[in-house]
């Protein structure tokens, strides 16, 4: 329980860590290949660290685990651990600790034309009653200083929000009333560093819908070569 979940491009889920029905912390990590007819998990080299509620991701084929929290007596302890294993050489590296530490946070890459820049954005860490309280910021690692350092605040972050990245851009999603569903309320373009709101990324889409249109209707008026005199 507590485990973090990864999939990877080829079809593959990895489990890491969590907690036992003892609420111990675990080290494990497993991966499941789903394009096999029967279906088997096979583990990994463990973690230098357990950790329940990591931050979860693989990307060019290289497992990132970062942050989480363990049970220390009454107490819900996060730690900042930053650990990063690539899935063929199945070894583990370390990289300097999140701080302040936190648990569940995203975890992507800015490409770069230099060179790929991992970042973490969100998560949260607990107050003494062992209440959630949200870290709304995003980070990114440096890589000849070693250490990470914020990039920008994220609005009115919850921990109820949902973070998601796609092509350079992050995203901040809430639940609508209605269906319970994610909305878009929020874009950061991690190249510009410059936010917009879902009324700025519905006008653009508008504007490029009518675009896309105009378009068209140009492309169905213009006679063909054949027909011209």
């Amino acid at each position: 329980m507590g485990f973090g979940l990864a999939a990877t491009d080829d079809s593959k889920i990895i489990s890491v860590g969590g907690h036992n029905f003892n609420y111990e912390t675990m080290s494990n990590v497993n991966m499941l290949d789903t394009k096999l007819d029967k279906f088997e998990w096979r583990n990994l080299p463990y973690m230098p660290n357990g950790s329940i509620g990591p931050g979860v991701s693989v990307i060019d084929n290289v497992l990132y685990v970062i942050g989480g929290f363990d049970f220390i007596g009454n107490e819900i302890v996060c730690n900042g651990d930053v650990l990063l294993m690539d899935l063929e050489k199945k070894q583990w590296k370390t990289l300097a600790d999140l701080d302040p530490p936190r648990a569940r946070p995203l975890i992507s890459i800015i490409d770069n034309k230099d060179s790929p820049t991992l970042i973490v954005a969100g998560g949260y860490n607990f107050d003494e009653k062992g209440k959630a309280v949200p870290y709304g910021k995003i980070e990114e690692y440096d890589m000849e200083k070693k250490k990470w350092k914020v990039v920008v605040d994220i609005p009115d972050f919850k921990t109820s929000n949902g973070l998601a990245t796609k092509n350079n851009k992050l995203y901040l999603m809430d639940s609508t009333n209605e269906t319970g569903e994610n909305q878009i309320i929020k874009e950061y373009n991690l190249l510009t560093r410059k936010w917009e709101s879902s009324h700025d990324i519905k006008q653009s889409k508008d504007r490029h819908n009518v675009k896309n249109q105009a378009n068209i209707k140009n492309e169905e008026s213009d006679p063909n070569e054949d027909g011209k005199n």
